[in-house]
Parts: structure tokens; C-alpha cells; sequence
């Protein structure tokens, strides 16, 4: 059986993953284990070596990249990590996951301005996204604000707008449950963009093409909703 798991900091107790991940697993026929790995990234390393890749999350995005032999994102952080004999090698599934969750909700999106809360390694890449888009970023008076700062992990953290709201039209999540950054504008949450980056993880984990998409991503809604 192959192993796989998520390695990050300060995760356990709000982490989505060992619950999304064995669902992909049952509906492509694979036998595998999914884990999570939580503390610090030396004491980590130890455990990593038993896996046959891994999922990142905050704070080691960037710090990853240099235990990685190879790297093929094209972003700042890597978040997906496949074993292959005695190489790791890193990805960033984090951007087709936003791509697909959040792009179709932009119908215009040349004619549209950005703010995003955050500067982590999130943050830097759907600013790069964003702005392959033609979009261009306006901290004061901003078309759309996107939240990508982990300091909204935190379920009281209060949020307060420090940009004029006057010609925003769409406000997005990146955290994929209830904050007061969503909770503001009643927004969309990043659950979406979660399921579309674990999907896409498995793709690279088992080399599989999963054409019906749409269908794992409703199942594994409902699934989560029981």
C-alpha cells in the first residue's frame, strides 16, 4: 500500500485533507493511506521518509524547496511532492485549484482590479495568476479582494476592511472554512479550491488522467457534507 500525507504546522485540529484524500483513493480503485504530519519540518523529515509523496501546507510552502532534487513549479511555494526512487520532486497543485474555483466566478477579468490580504506563498502565487490574467492590483479601491492570509485561521480574528468597498463586486476565501473575513461578505470559502488541488495532486501522485472531474469533486461534497 502506498502512503502518502499532509505536512504543515498547527494543522491538525482544522485540516480537510485525511478526509478528501481517501475519497479520491475509493473512486479511482487505488489502496493507499493519506496522514498528517504535524510539527516541525526537521522532526518531520524523519517520518517523510516512509512516504511515497506528500501534500504541504503553511508555514513550509517555500522552505520544501530545498530538500526537492527537482522542482516543476512555476510559483514560489510547492505544495505537492512525489517520491520517484530516491528523488523528490516538487509541484503546485494550489493554482489549478484556484483557477477552476475561482476564475469562473470573474466575467470580465481584463476590466477588473485586485487586492489580496496576505504574503505568504498563497498570496504571491494567485498574484502572479492574477495578473497573467491582465489583471491589475489596486490595494485602495480594489474590484475584487481575494483573502489568502493565514492570520484568518484563526476563527476570532477580527476583519476589517482597509480599502475603500465601494467599487467591489466579488470577495473570495482562500481558507475553506467559516472566517470573519467570509462571514463579512457572505463569500465564497476555498473549499473548492482545496478539492481541485487534491484532485490535482492525485493525478500526479498515481499518474492518472480522472476525466470525470466534475463527478469526484460532487461526490466528494456530498461526502463531506454527511
Amino acid at each position: 500500500m502506498k502512503k502518502y500525507a499532509l505536512i504543515g504546522k498547527n494543522i491538525s485540529h482544522y485540516t480537510l485533507s485525511p478526509k478528501i484524500h481517501p475519497i479520491i483513493y475509493e473512486h479511482l480503485g487505488i489502496e493507499a493511506s493519506y496522514a498528517v504530519f504535524d510539527g516541525e519540518l526537521e522532526d518531520i523529515m524523519i517520518s517523510m521518509k516512509k512516504l511515497d509523496g506528500f501534500n504541504v501546507t503553511q508555514p513550509y510552502k517555500e522552505q520544501i524547496k530545498n530538500i526537492l532534487h527537482e522542482n516543476y513549479s512555476n510559483y514560489d511555494g510547492v505544495n505537492t511532492v512525489i517520491r520517484k526512487k530516491d528523488k523528490l520532486i516538487g509541484y503546485n497543485t494550489d493554482a489549478y485549484g484556484f483557477e477552476k474555483d475561482f476564475l469562473p466566478l470573474v466575467s470580465d477579468i481584463k476590466n477588473e482590479t485586485f487586492h489580496i490580504l496576505g504574503r505568504g506563498a498563497t498570496s504571491r502565487l494567485i498574484r502572479q495568476i492574477l495578473s497573467s490574467q491582465g489583471m491589475i492590483e489596486n490595494m485602495a479601491d480594489p474590484t475584487i479582494v481575494i483573502n489568502a492570509s493565514a492570520q484568518f485561521l484563526d476563527k476570532r480574528k477580527e476583519y476589517i476592511p482597509e480599502f475603500s468597498e465601494k467599487n467591489l463586486k466579488i470577495a473570495y476565501d482562500t481558507i475553506y472554512f467559516d472566517t470573519t473575513f467570509n462571514k463579512h461578505y457572505g463569500c465564497k470559502n476555498g473549499l473548492g479550491m482545496l478539492i481541485y488541488q487534491a484532485i490535482e495532486a492525485c493525478r500526479l501522485f498515481f499518474e492518472e488522467k480522472i476525466e470525470d472531474e466534475e463527478v469526484l469533486f460532487n461526490k466528494i461534497l456530498e461526502e463531506l457534507s454527511r
